[in-house]
């Protein structure tokens, strides 16, 4: 009678979050922000000074790549192959690789010199040493900026742009547009992830959704709410907010750098807007668990700033809020406990209905949705292995770099 009336109890707590979740948190789950289709020239900005003589906004964009061999000619190819109507240089920093990047880099550019019969304006440049106390990406990134001030190009924005990361042609016009449109310091896209294998099938979409659960689009969108965030794959900055926050060098020991910057913008006052980026897509390929589970580990336990105590609530909060309701459900329906199956039943739809979104931008079939306990296990395992390695005194790792923190 005890254990009904407790699990009765935390399945009544779990529809009431499962009830917030769903119609009062940012309405996260409803993939509602997208860039708006490229526009005709007679929708462009209204002409600025201050821009180059097409009015519009001259652009840099820096590629930190790191052993990306396989990747960089389609990835690069996608950068300097950008159909931008204003200045646009390219600048591609080999960040100490060992395979040959930079020479496929470099035959990337001279093969779109041949194609399009056009002087493609794109360097590449090699980051020195990696210096005590940064990430190799963010090194990378600060080298590119360093190269590009002593040289002292023009540039009113900077393009992020991952190595592993295809883009559309008109991306970058249509990132220009949405900035300048609505006067945006930050404009960065969640880029479509590989989901062709089983396990990226099973992992990929809850990876996604979890995001959006914990940095609500909606709420990065809106200036009055404190929640600042970006994905990295994929990134616009106006220069004076990276000025603003002191460069690359405000976040330089972040492992999570992409969501540190948005907040460090917005903390700046700046607007800022992240939202789905189907027009670019990762071409990084997972076809075991293996790199999945280290994707997720590598950060995990740094989101809950190595605090065991924040562990405990993360694992607790995530078995109420995934598990509790299939339980629930179960029980009651074994027991013919009416309230207690309706209680799990009513949360495990909602989890359901919030997932659905997420699963059809992948592809994927309804009655997925049901399993999304099954990977919320799945995680909870990912984070308590990126604790337990961090006990160990294991440290998180990159393209074979070890970080230590």
């Amino acid at each position: 009678m005890a254990a009904n009336l407790i699990l009765t109890a935390l399945a009544s707590i779990c529809l009431i979050i499962w009830l917030y979740l769903t119609f009062a948190h940012c309405g996260f789950w409803k993939r509602r922000e997208f860039l708006a289709p490229s526009r005709a020239n007679h929708d462009k900005p209204q002409h600025d000074p201050s821009k180059d003589n097409h009015g519009q906004a001259a652009i840099i964009s820096l590629s930190p790549a790191r052993n990306e061999a396989e990747l960089i000619a389609q990835s690069f190819g996608s950068v300097i192959g950008q159909a931008y109507t204003g200045t646009f240089q390219s600048l591609l920093i080999d960040d100490s690789s060992t395979d040959d990047t930079a020479k496929y880099a470099h035959e990337t550019i001279l093969a779109h010199q041949r194609r399009d019969e056009v002087q493609i304006h794109a360097e590449i440049i090699q980051a020195p040493e990696l210096a005590s106390g940064w990430s190799g990406k963010l090194w990378a990134l600060q080298t590119g900026l360093d190269h590009v001030t002593l040289k002292k190009a023009s540039a009113d924005y900077y393009w992020l742009s991952d190595a592993d990361i295809h883009h559309e042609p008109d991306v970058l016009q249509r990132l220009v547009n949405h900035a300048q449109t609505n006067d945006l310091a930050l404009v960065s896209l969640m880029v479509v992830l590989n989901c062709n294998s089983w396990w990226e099938k099973r992992i990929i979409p809850a990876f996604i959704y979890f995001f959006q659960l914990l940095y609500p689009f909606a709420a990065i969108n809106n200036p009055r709410n404190k929640i600042g965030g970006a994905a990295g794959g994929c990134i616009l900055i106006r220069r004076d907010a990276l000025e603003a926050i002191g460069g690359f060098h405000a976040i330089k020991d972040k492992l999570i750098d992409d969501c540190e910057l948005g907040k460090a913008v917005k903390s700046k006052g700046y607007n800022i807007w992240l939202g789905h980026g189907m027009e670019s897509t990762s071409l990084r390929e997972s076809s075991g668990l293996s790199p999945l589970w280290n994707m997720v580990t590598r950060t995990a336990f740094v989101q809950l700033n190595h605090s065991y105590i924040y562990l405990f609530f993360s694992i607790f909060g995530m078995a109420l809020l995934y598990i509790c309701p299939v339980f629930a459900f179960i029980f009651g329906s074994f027991y013919g406990e009416l309230l207690l199956m309706a209680l799990g039943g009513a949360s495990w739809a909602l989890m359901a209905i919030t997932f659905w979104p997420t699963l059809k931008a992948y592809k994927r079939r309804w009655p997925e949705s049901f399993l999304l306990p099954l990977t919320a296990i799945g995680f909870m395992a990912m984070t308590l292995h990126a604790a337990w390695l961090h006990f160990k005194g294991s440290h998180s790792g990159w393209h074979d770099r070890i970080y230590v923190k």
